[in-house]
């Protein structure tokens, strides 16, 4: 898909494996980038699974991530993974619990060093001990 809407990356759409978002300011330029979207489909052979496919939004779910016309949010169903996720209790959950929570990085201003307490549970030869910082931070 990439190679198919190569000059319409960034300018017209995004794009993302066999994901491809159309965006525009207007309603009119909207039409005109989803027709030339398309007729690039149509010329390389691709089709599309209608049922898959959402038409004039002003709301996505890409990525992982909610986008709007007033910004990039997170999606409420990775916020709710982490709230439901048990305590760690070695270092291969905090691993996974870091990995999740990682996500929220761009959403959160100074999250290394919230996370720090958990960070140093990776640490090369420090014994796995649940502190009380860790405790704050989870």
């Amino acid at each position: 898909m990439e190679n198919v809407l190569v000059d319409l990356k960034w300018r017209t759409c995004l794009v993302y494996l066999d994901d491809c978002v159309v965006f525009s300011d207007d309603f009119p330029t909207h039409l005109i980038r989803v027709r030339q979207v398309l007729e690039r489909f149509r010329a390389a052979g691709s089709k599309l699974k209608m049922k898959k496919c959402h038409w004039s939004r002003d709301q996505v779910a890409f990525l992982g991530h909610i986008v709007t016309p007033t910004g990039i949010f997170p999606n409420p169903e990775k916020t709710k993974a982490v709230m439901n996720i048990e305590r760690p209790h070695d270092l291969h959950t905090v691993r996974a619990f870091l990995g999740l929570t990682s996500y929220f990085r761009r959403y959160i201003p100074g999250f290394a060093a919230i996370d720090a307490p958990l960070e140093r549970l990776k640490q090369k030869g420090v014994a796995f001990r649940w502190s009380d910082d860790c405790e704050l931070v989870f």
